[in-house]
């Protein structure tokens, strides 16, 4: 297969490539005009000439050496895009071929033309002593009509970088299903949310206000719902630098059976996700990476796991509990 730069090179007849010699040959000519009508006007001011003539020669010459470098910047900016675009066609081509139609541009759309990626991802559930929490845990046992029943303290991080090379607007957005639902406990709910400089703690009375009256937080732009009557989720508008990342991180209290399965995935692609969990001894975690790659999930330590693979959007895990 060709190179991309192979392909624009191909692509060149011969009076593209004479007029490509005779651009590169004015730029030079242009260069040493420049150079050579300073050289004169150092001359002429060192001889006492005319001042008038000296203004005007160096002018010329200095007119010359900024056009030719401009020239040089843009061609030079221009084949770079033209090298991505080019970069860009070939891997389409060659996707297109293997991938069926049907869902090739949802393959496109989503991965390929991410705007973002989620870097450095890390989920952390720390398991709520039964016995530190007793009121607590009997109201959501009862709301949930089981003793199998736990609270985690879950804290999720990331960072969210543009891959553009201009600024975005994006929307973070982050939700949890209704599935154990004690509305008089507030749970489940957000603690905390954290997105770049903004912050937005979130009391137990406003998460039971939340969850029984459906009644909209907002604070700092986060602003916090009950949608649909099975998700409450919050969300905020940033922009994005050109370049740049955003730290995100929020805090969430919420119950889970054992058994039972706790699903987190991604909207955007993702380098990778690191898990740590602390529970009871009488509660045993596992990961399940939603991913074909599955069986390369390391536990590095107890309670710890790394999954260095990359994660396209709607992938995730499941964190599975049972009892021991």
């Amino acid at each position: 297969m060709q190179s991309p730069t192979e392909v624009r090179n191909s692509n060149r007849g011969p009076i593209s490539e004479l007029l490509s010699v005779l651009f590169h040959l004015y730029l030079m000519a242009a260069l040493l005009a420049g150079v050579c009508l300073i050289v004169v006007a150092a001359f002429i001011r060192a001889s006492g000439g005319s001042e008038f003539a000296l203004d005007v020669i160096r002018d010329l010459g200095i007119g010359l050496l900024v056009s030719v470098f401009v020239v040089v910047f843009i061609e030079w900016r221009a084949g770079l895009t033209l090298r991505k675009e080019i970069a860009a066609d070939v891997l389409e081509a060659v996707y297109r071929r293997t991938v069926p139609e049907a869902i090739f541009d949802q393959i496109r759309d989503s991965t390929f033309r991410s705007d973002v990626l989620r870097c450095d991802w890390k989920l952390d559930i720390h398991v709520l002593d039964v016995a530190a929490n007793e009121t607590l845990y009997r109201q959501v046992r009862d709301a949930a009509g089981s003793e199998a029943v736990y609270l985690m303290e879950v804290t999720v991080s990331y960072g969210l970088r543009n891959l553009n090379d201009h600024s975005i607007n994006y929307l973070v957005s982050h939700g949890i299903d209704l599935d154990l639902c004690a509305a008089e406990s507030g749970v489940p709910g957000f603690t905390e949310v954290k997105v770049a400089k903004d912050r937005f703690v979130i009391d137990e009375e406003r998460r039971r206000s939340l969850l029984n009256t459906g009644k909209p937080e907002d604070q700092e732009g986060i602003s916090m719902e009950k949608e649909r009557g099975n998700e409450v989720l919050f969300s905020k508008l940033i922009e994005l630098p050109r370049s740049g990342q955003t730290e995100i991180r929020y805090k969430l209290l919420r119950a889970i059976r054992a058994p039972g399965i706790y699903v987190l995935s991604c909207a955007t692609p993702a380098d990778g996700i690191s898990i740590t969990i602390n529970g009871p001894e009488n509660l045993v975690f596992s990961i399940r990476p939603l991913h074909p790659q599955g069986n390369a999930i390391e536990e590095a330590d107890p309670g710890h796991w790394e999954f260095k693979f990359g994660i396209l959007p709607w992938q995730g895990i499941q964190v599975v509990s049972s009892p021991s």
